[in-house]
Parts: structure tokens; C-alpha cells; sequence
């Protein structure tokens, strides 16, 4: 089921199909650099289906409060990724995750506003924020350019420093 499109990519429910490109992406240990130190960047083929199989169940459970999405390029229906909004005690959260192979090409650049656009459009949420570690220059590029910049600060769980971002509705209802 697609969720929302940009130029170049749709937005769909994760799928067993997509698990090839999912274990690509989770077990690249590039990729997860700046992910936390609970990420596991070695994860085996069974991990990857256990984690996906997990995800795709949370899509029918009540109040479910991570919602991770397939990123699909458009021109050939290859998974390039995956983004997601997750609802914790400091709100609405959203992220994303691209596989290596497609660093660079602005995809992370059109994702993320049109994530933001689709999530303020259709839920009932007054702000959203992310992080970043402040070592992952390509992300906190990314997010710069869509959110605002709130500093940065320690990250108990992560054991880093990470650049907090936020937007308010009523920022992007200006624009």
C-alpha cells in the first residue's frame, strides 16, 4: 500500500518482498554507523527477517508507535531504503535510512520533505523532530534544510552528541 510519493520515490508499507534490500541495508555496517551503539551492524539473514516480520506486524496492532515504511525508487521499483515516524515520550520522531549504493544521488534531500508534508497532512500532530549524530554530516545536512536546528546534546542512550532538529506546524503551515 503507498503512502505518498515524491518525484522520484513512493512510500509504501514495508513487504516481504523488500527483504533482500532490507538486509542489505540493515547489515551494512556503513549505514549504521551513526545509528546507536544497540545497532548491531553484522546482522544476519534471520535477524533481518525476524526484524521485518516484526515491523510489518506492528502495522495492524492499536496505538502501534514505530512505523517504519519501504522507500521505493520509482523508475524500476528498486527498495533504496527506509524512513519512519515513531511516537515516544518526546513526540513524533521521524527518520530515515538509505542503502549505500545510493548515497548521494539527493534522495534523502526529496524524502524528507515530503515526509514531513505527508505526516503534517494527514495526522493530527502539532510538531515533529529528529535527530542526528553530529559526526553524520549527510543527515544533519539533510535535516537542516527541512527542520530547525535545537542545538546539540548528549545522547545518554546513544553515547554521543546529536544534533536535535524540530518543526512546529504552524512553521510548516507557513511555508
Amino acid at each position: 500500500m503507498q503512502l505518498f510519493e515524491s518525484n522520484r520515490l513512493q512510500v509504501r508499507l514495508l513487504s516481504p518482498n523488500d527483504l533482500e534490500g532490507f538486509h542489505d541495508l540493515e547489515s551494512n555496517p556503513n549505514v549504521l554507523t551513526y545509528v546507536g551503539i544497540d545497532a548491531e551492524p553484522h546482522k544476519n539473514l534471520q535477524e533481518s527477517i525476524d526484524e521485518i516480520e516484526e515491523l510489518i506486524a506492528g502495522y495492524s496492532k492499536p496505538n502501534n508507535r514505530l512505523n517504519v515504511w519501504s522507500v521505493i525508487r520509482k523508475s524500476d521499483q528498486e527498495f533504496i531504503g527506509t524512513c519512519a515516524h515513531i511516537v515516544d515520550e518526546k513526540g513524533n520522531e521521524i527518520g530515515f535510512r538509505l542503502r549505500e549504493k545510493h548515497w548521494g544521488n539527493g534522495y534523502a534531500s526529496e524524502l524528507v520533505p515530503a515526509l514531513i508534508e505527508y505526516l503534517f497532512d494527514n495526522f493530527n500532530m502539532e510538531d515533529l523532530w529528529a535527530e542526528a549524530d553530529i559526526l553524520n554530516e549527510a543527515s544533519n545536512k539533510v535535516l537542516e534544510k527541512h527542520l530547525n536546528q535545537d542545538g546539540k546534546r548528549w545522547n545518554e542512550h546513544d553515547k554521543c552528541w546529536d544534533y536535535y532538529y524540530s518543526l512546529k506546524r504552524t512553521d510548516y503551515e507557513k511555508n
